[in-house]
């Protein structure tokens, strides 16, 4: 099946400026074409399906690398981990798969689990590469690495010392996951898991990332102070998530040459935006126009490092933290909009920040993440342009995974079962 989409403005994920009145061709999986006007021997056939973008904008499928698709986005933190705890394994599963079709229906097209009750996220996974469910592309890490009592210890695997850490990223891999995910610090969903302390030693992380790399396992640490960005990055870690230059007593503990390493050796900071900080750019009933201002220069103030990273050269990408309290799957928008006015971005290197740069540091960037010929058409075509306004994000017309559409006007295409086996025969 070839799909040729013509008359759009296409925004190609790359940072470079957009092609407007572009033509897509779409041949089976991949893109085979993308030229500034209609190919003149593309003709209308049971095997060539052409899509008028005129005014619309097509993007490379958003991906967001960092979610918890086995959170239930809660009122507040308890909320959260109660319903993590009560529901069955069988119930964890459905709920991973809806909080995932709900990504999917928002333009995102993959994600990255970043630690999980179990390993149901894994099973979703597998249903959806499979054809059995709709979904976006997963990469999932199951449980995270943490200490016994630490940050997310709910979640099921408690691990320290040396020898243990070892052995139990061995037995992660062996389970299938695609990534490893480790609380290198406490955080605040778990009130006894302080954020400004670091939970391992330097020899620990080491010799998780030296297992985890050995086994072909990118690692992701969740750090939420300054030392921990430095052990972490001392340590070799890939994606260094939240990464909040804080030390004990609220200081800043900002350090120009563990920057100069992470550059050095390509370390990617994954800056999640989450919570009542999103519900701040906008009118809620959480927060007054007072309250919300307030917070917002605080903010502003809290994210200097960030800002001064990026002018050194750091790569960035942007994540939504979707499953914890008040951040529902799929307003990945938020995200985007809190991205760019704090860090001080255009809406054109944001859309980067959720595209190109999270392909990069997933090691996916050879399918996916940008729009250009051979790879997979994972594409997202607007109502509205995201670069007047990045909440028209949310104005989403229609998805497509892997050469077919899969959402059209917000909705999931559901094939019917017999087109299902009729493809699988073929």
């Amino acid at each position: 099946m070839k799909l040729v989409l013509t008359n759009g403005t296409v925004i190609d994920g790359t940072g470079r400026a957009p092609i407007v009145g572009a033509t897509v061709v779409v041949d089976g999986d991949r893109i085979s074409a993308i030229t500034e006007r209609r190919p003149p021997d593309v003709k209308t056939s049971e095997d060539v399906e052409i899509i008028d973008c005129r005014d619309k904008f097509v993007l490379p499928g958003l991906i967001d690398s960092h979610v918890h698709l086995a959170f239930c986005a809660g009122p507040d933190h308890p909320a959260t981990i109660r319903q993590l705890l009560d529901d069955s394994e069988e119930m964890l599963a459905l709920r991973e798969l809806r909080h995932a079709q709900e990504c999917l229906m928002a333009g995102i097209t993959t994600v990255r689990d970043c630690g999980s009750r179990g390993f149901g996220p894994l099973a979703v996974r597998d249903a959806i590469a499979s054809g059995l469910h709709l979904g976006p592309r997963i990469q999932a890490s199951g449980p995270p690495v943490t200490i016994t009592f630490g940050h997310l210890y709910f979640c099921g695997l408690e691990v320290e010392g040396v020898d243990r850490i070892r052995i139990a990223i061995r037995k992660l891999a062996k389970r299938g996951v695609d990534l490893i995910k480790v609380m290198v610090t406490g955080g605040v969903m778990t009130g006894n898991a302080k954020p400004m302390i670091c939970q391992y030693s330097q020899a620990e992380l080491n010799v998780l990332c030296e297992e985890a790399h050995r086994l072909d396992k990118k690692v992701a640490g969740h750090v939420s102070s300054a030392e921990g960005i430095k052990r972490s990055v001392e340590a070799g870690m890939d994606t260094i998530e939240h990464c909040n230059w804080v030390q004990p007593g609220g200081t800043t503990g900002y350090d120009p040459k563990v920057v100069e390493k992470m550059i050095a050796q390509g370390t990617v900071v994954g800056r999640t935006v989450s919570g009542i900080r999103r519900l701040n750019l906008i009118p809620n009933p959480i927060t007054t126009d007072v309250e919300r201002q307030r917070a917002l220069e605080k903010i502003y103030e809290s994210w200097q490092p960030l800002r001064d990273m990026r002018a050194a050269g750091v790569k960035m990408m942007v994540s939504s933290d979707s499953g914890v309290r008040i951040t529902p799957f799929g307003n990945i928008y938020l995200s985007l909009m809190m991205y760019s006015s704090v860090l001080g971005v255009t809406p054109l290197e944001t859309l980067t920040a959720v595209t190109q740069a999270p392909a990069e540091a997933m090691g996916l960037a050879d399918d996916l993440g940008t729009i250009a010929v051979g790879k997979i058409a994972d594409l997202l075509i607007l109502d509205a342009d995201p670069l007047v306004d990045l909440m028209n994000v949310r104005h989403v017309h229609l998805v497509i995974k892997g050469g077919e559409p899969v959402v059209s006007n917000g909705e999931l295409i559901i094939r019917h079962p017999t087109e299902l086996v009729v493809k699988e025969r073929s």
